[in-house]
């Protein structure tokens, strides 16, 4: 199980960490006439604790955007995510070997759909070896789809609910497993394959969706996985 999990990821399973939270102690207001805020005397605010209280409500701000862009980083598709998708379709069908060509579909109206595509096909570069396949891309814009041909799987982005009975179509049509990052994709039967590699690997697998659309995976992946 762990060299099927290093062949997975592309790293030791003992590399990987769970971050663990911390529960930051809750501080109640005392019932008193005269509130301080950070060491200074708010009813009778002179000028350096206005300068205080500004710095404490800038120094807020800078955290939020800080945890923010980490958390924005983090759900963005990356050379690990490009690993755990081959190697995932190395375990399709009776094994996949080659040349493996993935249709990254995105919805034209949906700017963020696109830039997700546009991300997607600039980590994959052209030909990236994953264990037993080379990964290749091509961008599909969901409305030309019934038009395509010859892919290996197909890549769902944001933005393409609405578009869910024709992506399966086309998926029964070329015997393709549909994936996504987003792990809700897999939970509604939308996508065959979830995954994320943030803060650890995880994959999760809908077996009804793949039999759904006539698709299959390797035993030993399915020992590997989660499954919906």
């Amino acid at each position: 199980m762990r060299d099927i999990l290093k062949r997975m990821t592309g790293a030791d399973p003992g590399d990987v960490t769970v971050s663990r939270g911390t529960t930051a102690p809750i501080v109640r207001t005392r019932p008193v006439d005269r509130l301080a805020f950070v060491g200074a005397d708010v009813c009778r605010p002179g000028r350096s604790a206005l300068k205080a209280a500004i710095r404490t409500v800038l120094g807020i701000v800078a955290i939020a955007c800080v945890a923010l862009s980490a958390r924005s980083s983090a759900a963005e598709f990356n050379a690990k995510d490009a690993q755990i998708l081959g190697r995932t379709l190395g375990y399709s069908g009776d094994g996949l070997t080659g040349l493996a060509m993935v249709g990254v579909l995105f919805a034209p109206g949906n700017p963020a759909s696109r830039l997700e595509a546009e991300r997607i096909q600039s980590v994959i570069g052209d030909e990236l070896p994953t264990g037993r396949i080379r990964l290749h891309t091509r961008l599909i814009a969901v409305d030309r789809l019934t038009r395509e041909a010859n892919l290996n799987a197909l890549y769902i982005t944001e933005g393409l609910g609405g578009d869910r009975d024709a992506i399966a179509d086309a998926a029964r049509r070329l015997h393709a497993p549909t994936i996504s990052m987003d792990l809700d994709c897999v939970t509604s039967g939308a996508c065959v394959v979830g995954f994320s590699s943030e803060p650890t690997v995880q994959i999760l697998l809908n077996q009804g969706a793949a039999e759904h659309i006539g698709v299959h995976f390797l035993q030993a992946f399915r020992m590997l996985v989660r499954e919906k």
